[in-house]
């Protein structure tokens, strides 16, 4: 068995043992091996999200741009991690740059509902949980309590106005 293959493997089970610094370790290889590899990039990036390892995941798509920019299929691919991760770093501009590539997804549309109410743009952010919670899809709890918080937010910041 070849030496990709046999990673590839190991990635597979740590993956399903949930050992997340192991997926890691393992995707790190699968890509000196083979840097077009998208689905160990993705690994690597979703376990360091799992790690809380936001700035190296930012690291990891920095040097892999040309990688994940290379066709749609591949900007794809990679859209909730990189979305996720520009918001938990602070990357606000590069979040909004996929605005376009994840209007009609809804994980990217949580995350980005997410951002404008941390960034102060409460009217946004309702209107995206208003979107979301037309059609829960069993989130119904999390999207009413962000949806309050925002309804909140727009009351402290405006007090004349009834939501």
């Amino acid at each position: 068995m070849s030496t990709l293959v046999e990673l590839v493997s190991k990635l597979k089970l740590y993956t399903e043992s949930e050992s997340h610094k192991k997926v890691y370790e393992v995707a790190k290889e699968v890509l000196k091996k083979d840097n077009q590899d998208l689905n160990a990039l993705k690994q690597c990036l979703v376990a360091l999200i799992n790690m809380d390892n936001y700035e190296e995941a930012l690291a990891l798509i920095e040097k892999y741009k040309a990688l994940i920019a290379r066709d749609s299929i591949s900007d794809k691919l990679l859209l909730l991690e990189r979305a996720y991760i520009y918001y938990k770093t602070n990357k606000g501009e590069e979040l909004e740059k996929l605005i376009p590539l994840g209007e009609n997804i809804r994980g990217f549309q949580h995350v980005l509902a997410q951002y404008y109410y941390r960034s102060g743009e409460s009217a946004k952010a309702l209107k995206l949980y208003e979107q979301l919670l037309s059609s829960p899809e069993g989130e119904e709890s999390d999207l009413s309590v962000n949806k309050r918080a925002v309804q909140s937010q727009l009351k402290y910041q405006d007090s004349s106005r009834v939501i």
